[in-house]
């Protein structure tokens, strides 16, 4: 198969083979994502992707002769399910932006085959590979006296016609694409109805792997057990300018909290991954003293929340005590009266100096 007749644009693709395209398309960005996440070339390849599988869509349509609308339908689809992959939006989005893949995909491949062309591989085109055949060569063997010539051995002959019967170069891919087509092709059900199979089950695998990464993944929620626990062993403190200080007395979590202007819960920062919002990364003071955060969190109540190490708690508390002033993801607060505030509660009061 040549590699350039996936970029042609005055070819022909049947229903097997666009379907074929779309399903790899599906797993291109699966593994695009898992390999290349937060990275540039994540981006690339996704447009890589989109742009290959709209012109399957495109010339699929030139060979149904239908209009348009389907393929725009199917770069949208697709764009959307990338996405969905480069912005996490739960599996509930991944899901419906490949069910959406799977509509356009339906609706693209459905109509018949208008071409009386041959199509090679489910392409019909300019770009189509036909077999090469070298020309026999034909030894004649040199004789004594008057003798006719003698010409070259049947052994000779018979590897000559098994060289032409096999196309040079095949590589281990372009054969398992054959017997692909050549299995669809032998079976009593329609190959429309065969490769909507496929990939429906596809479809259906992506989702429940998905569901399971998002489960075990960074984004995994408390349990409410774990929320009540908290609850019970911890203290708060709220400073005049609109800070509020929570401390977790069992493990020596500490986390400081605002009312910002976020307009939607997510997270802003995170520091396994060292991705979001910059000023979000560094809690300073007014002396240069500065405290990474472990993660920073719009909270559903509407609050932003940024939680720290509890190797980090005792000397934070300190400065919040010292200091004039703090600030983080561009907001400043105000310390005045913040010593008095935390003397009044025990469980702060023990780790101050």
């Amino acid at each position: 198969m040549e590699l350039s007749s996936f970029f042609c644009t005055k070819g022909k693709d049947n229903p097997i083979r666009f379907i074929t395209i779309e399903i790899f398309a599906v797993i291109g960005f699966a593994l695009s994502w898992l390999v290349f996440a937060h990275t540039p070339l994540l981006w690339l390849l996704g447009l890589l992707i989109i742009g290959v599988i709209t012109l399957s869509a495109y010339r699929r349509v030139l060979d149904s002769k239908k209009g348009l609308l389907g393929v725009i339908l199917c770069a949208l689809a697709n764009s959307i399910l990338f996405a969905n992959l480069v912005v996490p939006s739960g599996w509930l989005g991944l899901s419906m932006s490949l069910l959406l893949v799977a509509l356009t995909t339906f609706f693209v491949a459905k109509d018949k085959s208008q071409t009386r062309g041959q199509f090679v591989q489910g392409y019909c085109g300019p770009k189509q590979v036909t077999p090469r055949i070298r020309p026999a060569r034909m030894r004649i063997e040199p004789t004594l006296g008057e003798q006719p010539p003698k010409l070259a051995e049947p052994k000779d002959q018979i590897a000559q016609h098994q060289y032409d019967s096999e196309p040079p170069h095949q590589d281990l891919l372009q054969q398992s694409w054959q017997q692909l087509l050549q299995q669809l092709q032998a079976l009593p059900l329609k190959p429309i109805t065969i490769a909507a199979s496929l990939l429906v089950s596809l479809l259906v695998i992506t989702i429940m792997v998905t569901h399971l990464i998002n489960d075990e993944g960074e984004y995994q929620d408390e349990s409410p057990a774990q929320v009540q626990s908290e609850q019970l062993n911890s203290s708060d403190v709220s400073l005049d300018d609109g800070l509020d200080l929570h401390l977790v007395v069992a493990n020596n979590q500490f986390y400081v909290s605002w009312f910002g202007e976020a307009n939607s819960s997510g997270r802003l920062w995170d520091l396994a991954t060292a991705t979001g919002d910059l000023s979000c990364s560094e809690l300073s003071f007014n002396k240069n003293d500065k405290f990474r955060p472990i993660q920073v969190d719009v909270l559903d109540t509407g609050k932003t929340r940024a939680q720290f190490s509890p190797l980090d708690t005792k000397a934070i508390i300190n400065q919040l005590a010292k200091r004039n002033q703090a600030s983080i993801c561009g907001y400043k607060f105000s310390l005045k009266g913040s010593t008095n505030a935390m003397s009044i509660n025990d469980d702060f009061f023990n780790l101050m100096d």
